[in-house]
């Protein structure tokens, strides 16, 4: 379950994190590379010894930002001599909002979800407002291109080859526990309304359930794979 931190804790708790400036690069680096990195590539990321860098990484891990474990590289055998293997480090679902005082719009967002939620999981209007509210966002920033919009919303954009592009993060991932199907068509519905709005744009957001990615991917128009799974 996703730990969040409100009002002036985590404040406190923000610059204890990441206030110094290595120890929140080792963070983005880790964070970035969305796959387990070991100190010596962080090291090599950052341009600075092993030693530093265990040090920052392991503090992040005290703070719940990174999660770490013990394996041996793919085709490296163990055994006698073969000394410990080397400590993996991988970001952490926790997440942290800062509000003075606290504001809990997520509380808000769970009662409007358990009232929403019909006998079939999908009221009818819930999505189309979630489509409506995705063209107005788009419209109310003229001239911003595709990434910076959904950069805004807490995706964390990343384009891939062939034109795609991967949300590596679901801004909407404490509710998703509350209601999955719900939240993930609103999710969807939100992406589409948002990409058919806004000028420029030439990709549609389609359904894509995928470990550590958002549910929702960007492809290109008219790609032979694009599929409407009835969500949005």
């Amino acid at each position: 379950m996703t730990r969040v931190h409100r009002g002036p804790k985590a404040l406190t708790w923000l610059i204890n994190a990441l206030g110094e400036p290595t120890r929140r690069r080792a963070y983005e680096a880790v964070r970035e590379a969305r796959a387990p990195m070991s100190r010596a590539d962080v090291a090599q990321v950052l341009g600075i010894g092993v030693r530093l860098a265990a040090f920052h990484l392991d503090k992040l891990v005290d703070e719940g930002l990174l999660s770490a474990y013990y394996a041996r590289q793919a085709g490296r055998r163990g055994g006698p001599g073969s000394g410990r293997p080397p400590k993996w480090y991988v970001a952490g679902a926790n997440g942290f909002d800062i509000t003075l005082p606290p504001r809990r719009y997520d509380v808000a967002a769970r009662i409007l979800l358990r009232a929403a939620a019909g006998p079939e999981g999908r009221p009818a209007g819930i999505v189309d407002a979630a489509r409506s509210c995705g063209r107005s966002l788009a419209e109310r920033a003229p001239g911003q291109d595709l990434e910076s919009l959904l950069s805004g919303l807490g995706y964390e954009p990343r384009p891939v080859s062939g034109n795609c592009t991967d949300l590596l993060n679901c801004p909407f991932h404490e509710l998703v526990e509350e209601d999955r199907n719900l939240v993930c068509s609103l999710n969807l519905a939100l992406l589409r309304g948002a990409t058919d709005a806004l000028k420029g744009s030439h990709v549609v957001a389609v359904p894509e359930q995928r470990p550590g990615y958002c549910c929702v991917r960007l492809i290109p128009h008219g790609d032979p794979t694009t599929t409407d799974s009835g969500q949005g």
